[in-house]
């Protein structure tokens, strides 16, 4: 299985200490540059990089196309989205909105954090989502919509 990863989801899954899930989940994932040098400014996440080798970084061929879509996002969503298309991935890990709707404008399958975190409770590695959930709300300050989040504990069945 091919999985390209932008920032996002990877941090604040190292920020909630469940970074793990993803090595269960899809044996290796793979980083564009850009992305490496984003996790590489917290010094935490340089080390875990360092200590991770399912962590796979890779360049995107396709320099042009990565410039391109730099003209609307961030360096490391375009080069993961570029990585991805060029891989053939099974899946982009992403969680910006406007990355996400580019990636779809281009055929890819997407995936975001709080994706994981049910198919991670589906296959029974977690036990219960609730507790991440109030835990990348409140220690990693990521937004959740409150519909959303209740929606995402009514799928998990809790």
């Amino acid at each position: 299985m091919i999985v390209i990863s932008d920032t996002t989801a990877l941090t604040n899954l190292m920020k909630i200490g469940q970074a793990f899930l993803l090595k269960s989940l899809y044996g290796e994932i793979i980083i564009p540059i850009a992305v490496e040098t984003e996790l590489k400014r917290i010094v935490q996440h340089h080390q875990f990089l360092k200590e991770n080798e399912w962590i796979l970084v890779e360049k995107p061929r396709n320099i042009l196309a990565v410039n391109l879509l730099r003209a609307s996002l961030g360096e490391g969503e375009s080069e993961a989205i570029i990585l991805a298309k060029e891989r053939n991935a099974d899946f982009l890990i992403m969680d910006e909105m406007k990355g996400r709707a580019k990636a779809r404008e281009m055929g890819l399958k997407i995936i975001g954090l709080l994706g994981i975190l049910i198919e991670a409770k589906q296959l029974q590695l977690i036990s219960e989502i609730k507790p991440l959930l109030d835990q990348l709300r409140n220690e990693a300050k990521f937004f959740i919509n409150p519909t959303l989040y209740q929606r995402i504990l009514d799928i998990s069945g809790e």
